[in-house]
Parts: structure tokens; C-alpha cells; sequence
């Protein structure tokens, strides 16, 4: 019994010929206590007894072999395929896309055929891998490439056979399609240089619903993004300003560009520190002011 219940308590690979083991255990344990019996008549019936235990152990621990040789085929088996449709979600290619489906089709046929499934469970495994399939690719694809994705989604969507599925596909491509149209506009408008409260009425006068609030998502997004790179230049050329003045405090001493690059707030107040030295004053320096400066 100490036996059978520690074999069974094996997983996975660990259980691969517990069966066998068992019955090496088994043989050599009854040549053991047989030899302890007072004589033949006592052995034969213990043999008799003790094989009616054998078979029936060992019956359960081949079924329970078996059964967890299935449990990490199914394992391996499962993890082949995520491993292929995470493969052919990021794939550079179609063509290689395309060997990544290949391979899931192939792994689900020999797997099927070991199994001895049905055509019906084969079909519906198949349906549901190549749906998952063509679900991750749409996906890692839609966000740089939206119009790519909605191509592919149209070439692709007589294998995506599951409603909810096609359901949730369409409405990343319908954010896709919302993501094109705003960038488009956002473009449009930056290359006509309106500043951020014309883009937005222009926006507005041309859009509703959800298109008007996708388009008018980007232009703030877009303005926002010049005015912190505009400021974060500013602040630079505010730090190179200073540096180079301090050296001789000479404003001559400042490159065109740094100056170029300063807001008005920031050229002034150099300006001010460069007239009070020429004058022979001495130059007032108030840590606060720079730092609100930057």
C-alpha cells in the first residue's frame, strides 16, 4: 500500500514506469515474506493473495502512467502552439507568418492522430488555434500599421470562425481606423502651421462623435509634445547661456544659436546682468529668479 500510494503521488515525467517499478517491488518484497512462512501450503495461499493485490495495483498505477503520460503530452502540445502563435503574432514577414500557421496545423493533425480524436474535437481545436492565431497578429500589428491590419483581418477572417472573436477584432480595427483618421488630420494641420486652438475648432467643425474626439485627442497630444520639447530646448539653452557669460561676463561671449534658442524672459535677464557689469555695477544674482528662469 506504502508503495502504490507513493508512486502515485509522482507527476509528470516522474510517473514514466512507475507500473514496472511497481511489479520489481512487488516480486522481490513476496520472495521475501515468502521465505518467513512455516511451509508450501502457506506460501501458495499467500501467493495467491498477494498476486490478487498485484494485479490490481498494478492496474491502477498503469492507468494512472498513462494518464499522466497524456497530462504532459497535452502540456507540451499546449505549449507548442502558444509558443508558434506568439512566433507568427511578431513575425517580420508574412512568409513567415504563414510557416508559423503552417506548423500550428500540422502540431494539431499529429497530435489528433496520437490521440485517436475525432474529426469533429480535430476541427473545433483547429478552428479555435488559427481564430487565436490571427487574433494575436491583428493585434501586435494594428497600432503601427492599422490599415495593415485591417488588410489582413479582410484576407483572414474565413478562419476566424468564433462570433465573440470577429467581434472584439473589429472593434480594434474600428480604434485603428479612428487612430488613422486623427493622425491624418493632426498632420494636416501641422503642416498648415495653425496654432492649437485653430486645429482644434477646425477639428471640431469637421468632425463628431467619436472621429471629432480621436482628432482632437492627437492635436492636444501633438501640441502638448512641442511645448515640453520647446521648453526642454529652452531650458538648455538657458543653462548654456549662463555657463558661457559666466565665464568673462561678456554677453559677445554667448554662441547665436544658444541665444537663438533662449525665451524672451531668459534673454532679457542675461541682457540685464550684461549692461549692469559693462556699467561697472555689480551683478545681482538671485538663485530664485534663475531657477524660475529655467
Amino acid at each position: 500500500v506504502a508503495a502504490v500510494d507513493g508512486a502515485a503521488r509522482l507527476v509528470g515525467v516522474a510517473a514514466d514506469g512507475v507500473s514496472q517499478e511497481f511489479e520489481t517491488w512487488h516480486q522481490k518484497t513476496l520472495g521475501e515474506l515468502s521465505q518467513n512462512l512455516g511451509n508450501d501450503a502457506q506460501r501458495a495461499t499467500f501467493d495467491i493473495l498477494a498476486n490478487k493485490n498485484r494485479l490490481m495495483a498494478r492496474s491502477g498505477l498503469a492507468d494512472f502512467e498513462l494518464g499522466e503520460k497524456r497530462r504532459v503530452q497535452k502540456a507540451a502540445f499546449s505549449a507548442t502552439l502558444q509558443t508558434e502563435r506568439d512566433l507568427g503574432a511578431l513575425a517580420p514577414t508574412e512568409d513567415l507568418a504563414i510557416a508559423r500557421k503552417r506548423s500550428i496545423v500540422q502540431n494539431i493533425f499529429a497530435f489528433s492522430a496520437a490521440h485517436q480524436l475525432p474529426d469533429e474535437q480535430r476541427q473545433s481545436m483547429l478552428n479555435g488555434e488559427l481564430a487565436g492565431f490571427h487574433a494575436a497578429r491583428l493585434k501586435a500589428m494594428v497600432d503601427k500599421n492599422p490599415i495593415g491590419a485591417k488588410t489582413y483581418y479582410e484576407a483572414n477572417q474565413g478562419e476566424i470562425l468564433d462570433v465573440a472573436t470577429r467581434a472584439q477584432l473589429e472593434g480594434v480595427l474600428k480604434v485603428g481606423g479612428l487612430k488613422v483618421i486623427a493622425q491624418s488630420f493632426a498632420d494636416q494641420v501641422s503642416m498648415a502651421g495653425l496654432p492649437e486652438m485653430d486645429a482644434l475648432k477646425a477639428a471640431r467643425a469637421k468632425f463628431s462623435g467619436e472621429e471629432e474626439e480621436a482628432v482632437t485627442h492627437e492635436i492636444k497630444v501633438r501640441f502638448g509634445e512641442q511645448t515640453q520639447a520647446r521648453e526642454r530646448t529652452q531650458r538648455d539653452a538657458s543653462d548654456a547661456a549662463w555657463k558661457a557669460f559666466s565665464k568673462r561676463g561678456r554677453f559677445g561671449d554667448i554662441p547665436a544659436a544658444t541665444l537663438a534658442a533662449l525665451d524672451g524672459k531668459a534673454l532679457m535677464s542675461i541682457r540685464a546682468h550684461a549692461q549692469n557689469l559693462a556699467q561697472g555695477q555689480k551683478a545681482k544674482t538671485d538663485p530664485g529668479t534663475y531657477y524660475d528662469l529655467r
